[in-house]
């Protein structure tokens, strides 16, 4: 169920119809009563958030985006994160913390921030003297996925994108705000017919234009747990990412496409033993990756647009 949170996700998500308790329990076959209390349940013991964050597509926005990861000291981490949450500074998007990872490493930290290259290095100096837990920062550029349009609407719909004043923008704008918002309500709040905006909201999803997914505290889990995989990709990127799938099986939950240089890549088990096996196998792979344990996904709901 966790896995169906995440979309678009799959090349067949061609049309607007985002996570929620009916279409899930339609790909699953199972009745609504039950996704719809299983979902209840996640939201109020803090393993999902109350409603799925949005990632903008910067190619198209026109804007630039950039991974910052390091290392925080374990005594410092909790206040880092609470103030992550409750006023975070406004160029960073999304925080990953990585709890536990290879024995002796301290927790990581990985947080997406908008921002021109010549900014960085003011950025990473700003985030040192604000959070003095964190140990180290190093970047990595973020290459988001270009679509190719089928036809000219799509090619259009790509283009006003990086407008501030278009239809398209707006729709995003209001949808970042509360993703739960239902293309009727999107169409009166932008005040354009229905039907132009569902047939907007389908475009942007063929071309990858955003993506929703929900917030996670793998340490919120009855059973089992969540693990992150930074996975380095050293040439072929298709190759390296057919064979992830491959190996994790069920396992596999998500992963995000837009990284050049890595591919992060989470998924769930349900006993150590489990886990252990899932290690075991991307071991004896040849795949150059680190693992950790927990997640926590923080969205401090700045958006890149403003």
């Amino acid at each position: 169920m966790l896995r169906l949170l995440y979309f678009p996700r799959r090349e067949k998500d061609v049309t607007f119809s985002p996570p929620n308790a009916y279409n899930i329990s339609k790909s699953l076959n199972l009745p609504f009563s039950r996704v719809s209390a299983k979902l209840a349940e996640m939201r109020e013991s803090g393993l999902i958030s109350k409603k799925l964050s949005m990632t903008l597509n910067m190619a198209y926005v026109g804007k630039s985006q950039f991974l910052l990861m390091g290392s925080v000291a374990k005594e410092r981490a909790e206040e880092l994160l609470q103030e992550m949450r409750s006023d975070s500074p406004k160029f960073v998007s999304l925080l990953y913390y990585l709890n536990v990872g290879p024995p002796g490493m301290l927790p990581s930290l990985a947080m997406e921030v908008t921002c021109e290259s010549w900014e960085l290095n003011q950025i990473t100096q700003h985030l040192r003297s604000r959070f003095p837990g964190i140990v180290s920062l190093r970047v990595e550029g973020i290459s988001f996925p270009v679509v190719s349009p089928r036809d000219p609407y799509e090619s259009r719909v790509i283009k006003s994108l990086s407008r501030r004043d278009s239809i398209e923008r707006r729709i995003v704008r209001v949808l970042w705000e509360d993703t739960d918002t239902s293309v009727p309500e999107l169409a009166r709040k932008v005040d354009h017919p229905y039907r132009t905006v569902k047939r907007l909201l389908d475009a942007m999803v063929r071309v990858r234009a955003f993506w929703l997914f929900p917030q996670v505290d793998s340490m919120r889990l009855k059973e089992g747990g969540m693990f992150d995989l930074m996975v380095y990709v050293d040439r072929n990127r298709e190759e390296t990412l057919s064979k992830l799938k491959s190996l994790l099986k069920d396992e596999y939950l998500m992963y995000r496409e837009y990284y050049s240089h890595i591919i992060p890549m989470f998924g769930l088990f349900g006993s150590r033993k489990e886990y252990e096996e899932v290690l075991n196998r991307l071991n004896s792979s040849g795949i150059r990756f680190v693992a950790f344990d927990d997640l926590k996904v923080i969205d401090p709901r700045n958006c890149p647009l403003d």
